[in-house]
């Protein structure tokens, strides 16, 4: 009898024995699946959190570019309503008479005539030696204002890292909205002189495609337009200008890589 209460003893402690441990082994995995749900959980909520801080901190970036941008344009604006868009058709047509030449008519008048300029390289040397003394000194205390504020909008646009390449693009087409046809000849002049427009200007109008919408055909000289193709290839980026991309036709952007890795990293 002894013997067999001392048997079943030892064969119910062995039997309890594993059932509390195959308890505490299905309690322990049963903790380790709810601490794996909590952190997964807990991984989302932070993913989802930075996800909303990230969108916050580019809308605040969008926002404080869209209130600059558009200071700079209301300032482009009251420029050209002080000087008012007549000045710009009259400018247009005296950039036209530059490369004009008056003969006699024998009636004690003048007859305009265009010069016949013979090559590329010969209108330059003129554009060169006329522009300033013969036309843009004569405005430089009007339309300097315009020029600068004009300027600083277009490398604003570009040197800017609170927005991204594609919303760049949609600025710019707001400001080139702005440009009639007289504003862009005269602008184009401007961006050809050098010391005054060339090379800065002329670099952002090649970026940015800011003469997108003007009419060659109005060029007079056509081999005035043809020396303006041929600076707006040959200029390069300003030292002074942090980064460098290209608008083509199509509206896509092409960067180079200096450009990416420095934008990725302060965005």
């Amino acid at each position: 009898m002894t013997y067999l209460t001392c048997f079943f003893s030892q064969h119910d402690s062995q039997y309890w024995s594993n059932v509390i441990q195959g308890i505490a082994a299905f309690l322990t995995l049963g903790g380790l699946i709810y601490v794996g749900i909590q952190f997964s959980a807990s991984k989302k909520q932070f993913a989802y959190q930075k996800d909303v801080n990230d969108q916050q901190i580019k809308a605040s970036k969008a926002q404080q570019f869209d209130n600059t941008f558009f200071q700079i344009l209301s300032l482009h604006k009251d420029a050209v309503s002080k000087i008012g868009r007549p000045f710009f058709s009259t400018a247009a047509e005296e950039l036209k008479g530059l490369f004009t030449e008056r003969d006699p008519d024998g009636y004690g008048g003048f007859t305009a005539k265009s010069i016949n300029f013979k090559s590329v390289e010969e209108i330059a040397i003129f554009f060169k030696n006329s522009y300033y003394d013969n036309y843009y000194k004569n405005y430089e205390h009007i339309c300097n204002h315009y020029f600068r504020n004009l300027y600083h909008m277009f490398r604003f646009i570009h040197e800017s890292h609170l927005i991204s390449f594609q919303e760049k693009l949609d600025y710019v087409r707001i400001a080139r909205a702005q440009l009639s046809q007289k504003e862009s000849y005269v602008i184009m002049c401007n961006a050809m002189f050098e010391g005054y427009g060339y090379p800065k200007m002329m670099f952002l109008t090649r970026e940015f495609d800011i003469l997108q919408n003007f009419r060659s055909s109005e060029v007079e000289p056509a081999m005035l337009y043809d020396y303006y193709k041929y600076l707006l290839l040959k200029v390069k980026k300003p030292k002074s200008f942090k980064y460098e991309y290209t608008v083509v036709a199509n509206g896509k952007v092409s960067w180079s890589e200096e450009a990416c890795r420095e934008l990725e990293q302060k965005r």
